[in-house]
Order: C-alpha cells, then structure tokens, then sequence
C-alpha cells in the first residue's frame, strides 16, 4: 500500500513539473545559443531588420510579469535568438501571469535551406 502511495505522489509530481516548464515549439533553424541579456525585448513591435522566425516561446504562470519574461528571454536566448518579440500577456484572476512570444534572428534568411521535421 505504501508503494503505491509513494509511485502515485512521484507521478503526480512529475506531472506538476513538468507543466511548469517554459515551451519552445521550433519554426526555424537553431542557432548558437547568446547570453539572456543580449536577447532584445520587444512588445509587438517586429525588429527592423531582416528576420528569420526561429520559434514560439510560451511560459508557465508566474506571480510576476517580469519573471515571465525572463523565462522567456532565456529560452530564446538558449536557441540563439536576437530578439524575443512578445505578443501576449496572459493573466488570470489571481493576477499571475504568463507571456507567449516569437523569437527572431537578424540576417539574411534562406528558407530553402530550413528543414521541418515531424516528430
């Protein structure tokens, strides 16, 4: 009884976590990743350069916005994003919030040589 107990908190916990992650869903090429900090917010506004989409980013709720972001921001810049470019900001009663948004890099873009692969 008691190891079943023990496997149904260890499911429910990772179950709990792992929804606690912030997502990236790919559209394009990944890149070096760059420091967080180098990683340029925008609201909306695309970046006036040439750009290549590199991924949806979304967080988890957080207490803070400027936490979300951050999350944000890191995971961009672990794909080697220029610019996290928000286009959301999600918040519920309890005031938490979340942010979805689009990371891009500047350079010329040659979509012929961006593959899409299913999983």
């Amino acid at each position: 009884m008691k190891s079943r107990i023990l496997n149904v908190l260890i499911l429910l916990s990772v179950a709990v976590f792992a929804g606690c992650s912030t997502n990236v869903t790919m559209t394009g090429k990944r890149y070096a990743p760059v420091q967080p900090l180098e990683v340029k917010i925008l609201f909306k506004d695309k970046p006036k350069c040439n750009y290549e989409e590199l991924g949806f980013i979304s967080t988890p709720l957080s207490w803070d916005q400027n936490i979300a972001v951050e999350k944000a921001r890191k995971k961009a810049a672990e794909i080697g994003a220029d610019y996290l470019v928000i286009e959301a900001v999600h918040s519920n009663a309890y005031n938490d919030v979340s942010v979805s948004g689009v990371a891009v890099k500047c350079g010329i873009v040659d979509r012929e040589s961006i593959e899409v692969r299913a999983n």
